[in-house]
């Protein structure tokens, strides 16, 4: 009564104003004029978002949970500016399926950021994004917070996001180092995968390069008790037999990865090509017998 236009006074008193795909909050402020409205859902200030679209995929996740419903995390495809920006992780990210989207969480963001779209209460049951402040990856960090306390993940396959990039990128801009991400990935590893069966009872690392041997280095003295070989196709580093971890005295064979047996931890860089080929020979099931760490 007496509200603007397209104005109604909701159930708790509080002027709302619907617009299509959205809710707004709009409040009478201390000079009785009416403040800017502020979005309930969380994003990004990046995104340009399709909240219609999103929230439906939300309700689909939340109906497919079942009665009693997941938190879900909603995100959506998108598109590089420039548009030969980043492709082959453009297409990495875009062509992931649902399942994929928490298979191959040890890799990265497997739902980016920008395109984050959620409940209320999925934002706040964990408190929110962390405050610690530059140079620490909020995002990543929720992101495995969500996982590891029951949330679900689903994702809209159309590009949504036109998302810009920038050569030195929002996480290089905030200080944000790759140790400290590649720290977080280890735990998360460690946590909520190494300390499973048929984890536990022993696993192979493909890769005995740079990268492989920096996550051997990087585990536990319990998790690298684990290791039982490298798998590599390299003939230098199968002819060399094995590798030497001098702080602790252990000697890791290095096999032919036909020679191994899952499950198996894919620390490739390059993992399309030939590697996908030799992956694909061995008929393994993603997320049961081998899983991706390695970007």
């Amino acid at each position: 009564e007496g509200a603007p236009s397209g104005v109604r006074k909701g159930e708790s008193g509080k002027l709302e104003k619907l617009r299509e795909g959205e809710s707004l909050e709009i409040r009478e402020g201390e000079s009785g004029q009416l403040e800017p409205p502020t979005r309930r859902q969380r994003c990004n200030e990046e995104a340009r978002e399709e909240p219609l679209q999103l929230r439906e995929a939300s309700g689909k996740a939340a109906r497919q949970a079942g009665a009693d419903p997941l938190p879900v995390l909603v995100g959506s495809g998108f598109t590089r500016d420039p548009i030969d920006a980043t492709p082959r992780y453009t297409a990495w990210i875009n062509g992931l399926t649902e399942q994929q989207l928490v298979q191959q969480r040890l890799r990265e963001l497997t739902v980016i950021h920008p395109t984050w779209f959620c409940h209320r209460h999925t934002y706040e049951r964990l408190g929110g994004l962390s405050e610690a402040g530059a140079g620490f990856p909020e995002d990543l960090d929720f992101f495995y917070r969500h996982l590891r306390n029951g949330g679900a993940l689903a994702r809209v396959p159309e590009p949504l996001l036109v998302w810009r990039h920038a050569e030195s990128g929002v996480t290089a801009s905030r200080g944000v180092s790759w140790e400290v991400i590649w720290a977080m990935r280890v735990e998360h590893l460690e946590t909520t995968v190494l300390c499973k069966k048929p984890w536990s009872d022993g696993f192979a690392i493909w890769g005995a390069g740079k990268e492989g041997k920096r996550l051997y280095r990087s585990l536990s003295e319990k998790s690298r008790a684990q290791v039982r070989e490298f798998c590599d196709v390299d003939a230098k580093k199968l002819a060399l037999g094995r590798y030497a971890h001098y702080e602790s005295g252990a000697f890791v064979p290095i096999m032919h990865f036909r020679n191994v047996k899952p499950p198996l931890l894919l620390c490739v860089k390059d993992f399309d090509g030939e590697f996908a080929k030799n992956l694909a020979s061995l008929g393994l099931c993603e997320g049961v017998e081998y899983l991706h760490f390695s970007f």
